[in-house]
């Protein structure tokens, strides 16, 4: 009988593996960014979990600002970055043109330049250590909008 027992633990060990263990469970989110109570018309909105090494979710705006995600659940950091859509300015005669920056890695969703429209805002929304965004993604389908003001010291 000794090899039953065996094959049970076996079986015990291999079952969580065949069930899915290690699939993160996740929430879908969609929602606006909104500034000075308008649509933010274009750029990316990243969500950073909190798990131990998470990867960032990058998404992409469209023109009314929407986004939609499907995230880990628990609680997320945000940023808004739309700098990769601000005009570049010309440089005028007898100026020296700058280098260009060298171009994202292959696979980076940073490396497409979003769609829409540039609309200036506040740097500390560009980076998930100064944003102030988060929330908390529970299973099911939520919606969060993100609302954008201006900070004081801009």
């Amino acid at each position: 009988m000794r090899g039953g027992r065996e094959k049970r633990l076996a079986l015990l060990l291999f079952l969580p593996i065949v069930l899915g263990c290690g699939t993160t469970p996740g929430g879908k989110v969609s929602g606006r960014v909104l500034y000075h109570g308008k649509p933010l018309p274009g750029g990316f909105v990243t969500f950073q979990s909190a798990m131990p090494r998470s990867s960032p979710i990058v998404v992409s705006l469209d023109d009314q600002g929407h986004y939609e995600a499907t995230l880990p659940l628990g609680e997320v950091r945000v940023a808004v970055d739309n700098r990769e859509l601000k005009p570049q300015e010309k440089p005028s005669p007898g100026k020296v043109k700058p280098k260009a920056a060298p171009p994202p890695p292959a696979g980076n969703p940073l490396a497409v330049k979003p769609p829409g429209k540039y609309v200036p805002i506040p740097s500390k929304y560009c980076s998930i250590e100064t944003s102030g965004l988060s929330f908390t993604v529970e299973p099911g389908e939520h919606q969060h909008d993100l609302k954008l003001e201006e900070s004081s010291g801009r």
